[in-house]
């Protein structure tokens, strides 16, 4: 095992070293990032790329050095037309010279919340927000709101964005695999988000059930990636796992909400309610929402 991760490392810094010397602005603008930008980057995510992009056409990325890059990631989903598809880019010129930033309603969100309602159909309600992160945030507020209760319990390893009660369980494990324990994944989360995180094993309701019987009471809602892609790869839940999920937090009258940030309009256009054939309490959807655009919605 040692020889293979030795291996696997040589070959790391030979591709870093190769790269470095194709990508020469790259390491310029680096330097220069990181005398503005904490970390060099304006989010954590773009920490490990190596090289800045200048433009992206359909499935392709062009560096400031003029290297050509198949572009696998597609700005972590949104971008499933392409990056700069003639119809989107299209479709916001035609609007863009109406105004920005209106803070005043306009025909275009009953439009969009119509059409979303046409194809998620248990999206009966719903509000528009800047970000997958504010609609997730939102959500779980939300399930507070309506039901009374304070705890949220969601799956180790998935990602819910960066408010504080998404940044608890998503990169480190803790704890016995039937009962894991809630870990910050980052300095500035408090013990108290701490102690109002239930933190569930994936994929294995004999795990689960007891978990959320034993929380319910003050238990608002179970969030979740219906296919977690962000540390998990990925993974496809059984759909009997999912549907006595939805069964359990019925019973219980906890709150059932799908992270669709990803999977949203993905799965199909009906998103994984439809795929699984299991409707959640409440839907959370990001940037697809706006053809890559910084939007999202949430609602049920």
């Amino acid at each position: 095992m040692a020889t293979v991760a030795a291996s696997i490392e040589e070959l790391t810094a030979s591709y870093l070293e190769q790269l470095a010397e194709r990508t020469p602005r790259s390491h310029e603008l680096r330097a220069e990032a990181e005398r503005v930008l904490a970390g060099g980057v304006s989010g954590h995510f773009k920490a490990w790329q190596p090289f800045y992009v200048r433009e992206a056409k359909g499935a392709h990325l062009t560096d400031v050095d003029g290297n050509d890059y198949v572009d696998l990631i597609m700005g972590f989903g949104p971008n499933f037309l392409g990056h700069s598809a003639p119809v989107v880019i299209d479709a916001v010129r035609e609007v863009i010279g109406r105004g920005t930033s209106l803070a005043i309603a306009t025909p275009l969100e009953v439009e969009l919340a119509q059409t979303i309602s046409r194809l998620v159909p248990s999206m009966q309600q719903m509000r528009f927000v800047a970000s997958g992160t504010e609609a997730t945030m939102m959500a779980l507020r939300t399930a507070r709101a309506f039901t009374g209760r304070s705890r949220i319990a969601r799956f180790e390893g998935h990602y819910h964005g960066q408010h504080d009660a998404a940044l608890v369980s998503v990169a480190h494990v803790a704890g016995d695999e039937r009962r894991p324990e809630a870990v910050a994944d980052g300095a500035g989360i408090t013990q108290g988000v701490l102690e109002d995180i239930v933190v569930l094993p994936w994929n294995d309701i004999d795990r689960v059930a007891p978990l959320v019987r034993e929380a319910a009471n003050d238990l608002a809602a179970v969030i979740l990636e219906p296919v977690p892609f962000s540390n998990i790869g990925g993974e496809e839940p059984d759909p009997e796992f999912l549907r006595a999920l939805r069964e359990l937090t019925w019973e219980r009258g906890v709150l059932l909400v799908f992270d669709e940030v990803i999977t949203g309009f993905r799965l199909g256009l009906g998103g994984a309610a439809a795929h699984f054939g299991v409707t959640p309490d409440l839907h959370c959807f990001g940037k697809t929402v706006g053809g890559g655009f910084p939007v999202g919605v949430f609602g049920g």
